[in-house]
């Protein structure tokens, strides 16, 4: 026995809409704007640079897999695609998320590294040093989506 009908209230929907549009918007435009001013300046590639760098690239990420595909729904009022399309988003959705939360654990850890061990927080060559939390960072958000994919 199907379920009741659901009415859509439009005026909660539009504010939604509006709303969504707006913080994709912005967070485009923003992190847009850092992510050019930071590539602009490689000559002045500092460890914390790199840090930005990704973080912009991770909340790029959720603006065009989070916050996008929900504006869409929301105007289609369901989505439109076939299921491999529905999970490829959804794992995205969560690899953006995981990756934007851990890239700020890396640069909080990298950042009490270089304040509490100032002497031995970059002795193993900088590049290999703040490298690794970036690595580390993606690779966990990219393997801890996966269950997401094989979720029904």
């Amino acid at each position: 026995m199907p379920g009741p009908v659901r009415v859509r209230d439009m005026s909660l929907a539009k504010a939604e809409i509006g709303v969504l549009g707006l913080v994709l918007a912005l967070t485009t435009l923003g992190n847009s704007f850092v992510l050019w001013v930071l590539l602009r300046r490689r000559k002045y590639n500092a460890p914390m640079h790199l840090f930005m760098v990704n973080l912009c690239v991770a909340d790029l990420v959720v603006a065009f897999f989070q916050v996008l595909p929900q504006l869409v729904w929301d105007i289609t009022e369901r989505f439109q695609g076939p299921d491999v399309l529905c999970r490829s988003v959804k794992y995205l959705q969560i690899v953006g998320m995981f990756a934007s939360s851990y890239m700020i654990v890396a640069m909080t850890v990298d950042r009490h590294n270089a304040i509490c061990c100032p002497l031995q927080a970059y002795k193993g060559g900088a590049v290999s040093r703040w490298n690794t939390p970036i690595m580390v960072a993606w690779g966990l958000a990219l393997v801890l989506s996966v269950p997401q994919i094989t979720r029904k």
